[in-house]
């Protein structure tokens, strides 16, 4: 009875500040722990503070990575039986401002204690919630982390020493003691609420970088209640709040900052939670993990953008993209058959076309080896395969032909090489290629060495060029098995001795012994 009467009582006082105060709109961190489904826990207030009883798809747009979402989006409201867990961070101003006394003799720091006392006893901590504390002069200074025991942060907040000057970006943006760093080490939940309720007495010392402030609240989905006690409000505070969804407020009195320390702390422990869902599509490549959204709630005309990432598994790519399936070297006038399995690794795969180009000496025979189905277009479910068998027939003349695959698929196309017929050299891995220069490299420098009658011993410029060649051959191929080249290093270092000045045979002995691993 009593916390009703309260609360009607706070209502009543702050009509008309409600009145004048512009909607809101905000949304949590987005989750994609369910993947394909994404969600986000949102608020919408209407200009009196009140909550949407009748919200709709159709009242959102949504776009991930440009395209559009709605078909998907489904939107859900329930009033809860308890009041939903929030991480809190309040922040206070503790510069020399906060000694001024009022005309009664009565200390500014006196009524931030009454008012954060007031917060604190209005929180229900019962339901998970968790509250932080802050203060700032010059520098941030983390007084509290986050706790349930309401006396730990009065306590801390009466221990505090005021004195100093006044800047607003350290309680933000400290690496160490600021919110942003406090939130992501203390509050890694996704689904909580995160607030900061930030208290300031004086103007900043020097311009802050709100841009900054908004963007990295914005990534962790933060919103920022300001308070200014006995000053206007500050601008850049009041587009802090208004970009991250919370509100700004100016007090003049020990009672007003009191009673609006208590109501924040209903208006942000509110019973009516909100969640907005749309399906996603699967990503071809690491590049799609990291995702922009763009939520526009339409009655409000209000836009908030975020990034999300996806899980490694949303990636859907086909295992056998740029793979190459090599048909050896068939007489000419014979074929050799080759199965290719497409398997659809975490999603459902429709095969709209399967294509060989050029198509004179490739050609698909059977569309499902073991099996009925026919050409394309098919659905290969999640976890499942279709295997299907490529014909290579040789021409008349014996010759290496080759020619590319193309499956055109959703969600992720893909190709894959084709090769056979007499080839003067087969590379199946880049790195092989990559190996095969270095050794002809160094043939071709012996083999001028041996026309120009020098000795590879002969200078210093001759050491560093091979001595460059087999650095880097060590860098690119550091596995067991390449005895021939361990052979060839220590040849060198044997024959020349300017090799143990130029490189170091501590150096080399390290390689030899990565290489003999074996």
């Amino acid at each position: 009875m009593k916390r009703s009467l309260l609360v009607l009582a706070i209502l009543l006082l702050f009509r008309q500040i409600l009145i004048s105060q512009e909607a809101t709109f905000s949304i949590s961190e987005v989750d994609a722990s369910r993947f394909p489904l994404i969600r986000c826990t949102f608020i919408a207030l209407d200009a009196t503070g009140k909550s949407y009883t009748d919200l709709k798809p159709s009242d959102f747009d949504v776009f991930e990575r440009g395209k559009n979402m709605n078909p998907t989006v489904n939107v859900e409201c329930k009033d809860t039986l308890v009041e939903p867990a929030v991480s809190i961070i309040l922040i206070v101003d503790q510069s020399e401002s906060m000694r001024w006394l009022n005309e009664a003799g009565e200390q500014r720091w006196s009524w931030v204690l009454r008012g954060v006392e007031a917060f604190v006893n209005t929180i229900n901590f019962k339901t998970g919630t968790k509250v932080g504390l802050i203060s700032f002069g010059r520098v941030a200074y983390k007084r509290c982390d986050f706790t349930d025991n309401k006396q730990e942060i009065l306590d801390s907040l009466n221990n505090t020493v005021i004195g100093g000057g006044t800047l607003y970006d350290p309680p933000f943006l400290d690496r160490i003691n600021g919110a942003i760093t406090m939130f992501l080490n203390g509050s890694p939940d996704p689904q909580k609420r995160r607030i900061i309720v930030f208290l300031t007495d004086g103007e900043p010392n020097d311009p802050p970088k709100t841009d900054s402030i908004v963007k990295e609240l914005q990534r962790i989905n933060a919103q920022v209640y300001a308070i200014t006690l006995a000053m206007p409000m500050h601008k850049s505070l009041e587009e802090i709040s208004s970009k991250t969804g919370g509100k700004a407020y100016k007090v003049e009195t020990k009672q007003e900052l009191e009673d609006i320390y208590r109501f924040i702390a209903l208006d942000i422990q509110k019973k009516q939670l909100c969640q907005l869902t749309w399906v996603t599509d699967y990503g071809c490549d690491k590049l799609d993990l990291v995702r922009p959204i763009k939520i526009t709630f339409k009655r409000q005309a209000v836009t908030i953008e975020r990034d999300y990432v996806a899980p490694d598994y949303s990636i859907a790519k086909l295992p056998i993209d740029g793979a190459i399936f090599d048909f050896l070297d068939p007489a000419p006038n014979t074929s050799n058959d080759l199965d290719i399995t497409i398997t659809a690794p975490v999603a459902d795969y429709t095969i709209n076309d399967i294509k060989i180009i050029p198509s004179t000496y490739y050609q698909v025979i059977n569309w499902d080896v073991g099996g009925s189905g026919g050409a394309p277009p098919f659905v290969i479910p999640a976890g499942e395969s279709r295997t299907i068998r490529v014909r290579f027939t040789q021409g008349a003349v014996r010759s290496y032909r080759e020619a590319t695959l193309y499956i055109d698929a959703k969600p992720c196309p893909a190709q894959v090489k084709l090769i056979g017929g007499i080839s003067q050299v087969r590379i199946i891995s880049p790195m092989v290629a990559k190996f095969i220069q270095y050794v002809i490299q160094l043939i071709l420098f012996g083999v001028v060495l041996k026309a120009t009658s020098q000795s590879i011993c002969s200078t210093v410029p001759t050491a560093e060029i091979v001595g460059d060649l087999l650095l880097l051959m060590l860098r690119d191929f550091p596995i067991s098995g390449y005895l021939l080249l361990e052979e060839i290093i220590f040849a060198f270092v044997q024959q020349l001795p300017q090799f143990q000045t130029i490189f170091g045979q501590k150096q080399l002995a390290e390689q030899k012994m990565t290489l003999v691993e074996v």
